[in-house]
């Protein structure tokens, strides 16, 4: 397939991808019709096509946008909440993503024990904040750290919020 062909398809995204795909799929088997019996021609096209919509699905389902939480006004007086999300392991060498949601907060302060010696502030702080882990010590593999956030609210009240993960091996 000519490369212009394929930036076209590439620049149409994943359903541009699966077409693609589609097409050199159907180039490579070389089928020539007149050897398929008639009877299977119309099953195996269709069959093509319910792969490649599966692929396409798939991808799509993968890569879809994620919501967000509707954002909260912070409440003069609320109580303070937080809490962590995020999951349970950490690859070693990718970046892991976890998020802190709050309401009726004005700073946090976070640290993970064994990533960093000094805790982050976070003034002001939106309802939900983004942090990351990168894991590039294989001698970390297989041990758990705490993430610690503690939240304040105008007030001066504070919450606090704890997750574990485990740093793994790809």
């Amino acid at each position: 397939m000519e490369p212009r062909v394929l930036r076209v398809l590439v620049s149409l995204g994943v359903p541009g991808v699966a077409l693609g795909i589609f097409y050199l799929l159907f180039r490579t088997f070389n089928w020539s019709f007149p050897q398929v019996p008639e009877a299977w021609v119309g099953p195996a096209v269709v069959l093509f096509m319910v792969l490649t919509f599966a692929i396409v699905f798939y991808a799509l389902t993968l890569w879809r946008p994620r919501p967000h939480e509707p954002v909260s006004e912070s409440k003069p007086g609320g109580k303070p909440k937080v809490e962590i999300e995020g999951p349970p392991s950490a690859p070693l060498g990718k970046t892991t993503y976890f998020r802190i949601i709050t309401e009726n907060v004005v700073r946090v302060k976070w640290s993970i024990g064994g990533f960093q010696n000094e805790p982050v502030v976070v003034e002001p702080v939106g309802p939900v904040h983004e942090i990351y882990v990168e894991p590039t010590d294989k001698a970390r593999v297989k041990h758990q750290f705490q993430i610690v956030v503690d939240a304040y609210s105008s007030d001066g009240s504070s919450a606090r919020a704890t997750r574990t993960f485990m740093v793994v091996a790809r």
